[in-house]
């Protein structure tokens, strides 16, 4: 049983052969941090604060910082398989993504006094599916991308009224 656990926490390409290790995927990850930081905070924002505002309770929210941090997810394993279905090529490829970032993000919210919200610390482990159909032969090479998460994450991270105490989830 403990080995059984054991095993469960190791990256994929350790205890499967289908499996590699997400290296040059990470490299690449890397490469491309700062942009997709930008680009994936502000839909984010975005998406946040729309859903949230007017809110009673909150009334108007903002951001005044939002930052995933300098540090990328860690790529774990990458297991790519291509498919054919009925003439359509596409490209399934798995990834065990797991991330300890150092977030920047603050939020007010004007109809509570006083409060302004921090989250630090932020932890992901989970599985992403990337499906890349149909594969075609003029560039970006694909026409559409789906994400899915494969399994529930597991998310740890602390929240800080500021000038308060920490919330700790």
């Amino acid at each position: 049983e403990d080995l059984r656990y054991l095993l469960g926490k190791l990256p994929p390409w350790i205890s499967s052969p289908e499996w590699e290790a997400g290296k040059p995927a990470q490299e690449l990850l890397g490469l491309l941090w700062p942009a997709l930081n930008s680009t994936i905070c502000l839909a984010l924002k975005n998406v946040i604060e729309d859903r949230l505002q007017g809110s009673a309770e909150y009334g108007h929210i903002n951001f005044s910082r939002f930052s995933l941090g300098r540090s990328p997810p860690q790529i774990c394993g990458i297991k790519a398989v291509p498919l054919h279905e009925e003439d359509v090529l596409a490209m399934v490829v798995d990834l065990d993504v797991r991330w300890a970032g150092e977030p920047d993000v603050v939020l007010h919210l004007s109809r509570v006094k006083r409060a302004t919200i921090g989250l630090k610390n932020l932890q992901i482990s989970t599985m992403v599916r990337l499906v890349f159909t149909p594969i075609i032969e003029d560039p970006p090479f694909f026409q559409r991308m789906t994400v899915t998460l494969l399994n529930r994450p597991l998310i740890d991270f602390t929240i800080k009224v500021l000038g308060g105490a920490d919330v700790m989830a």
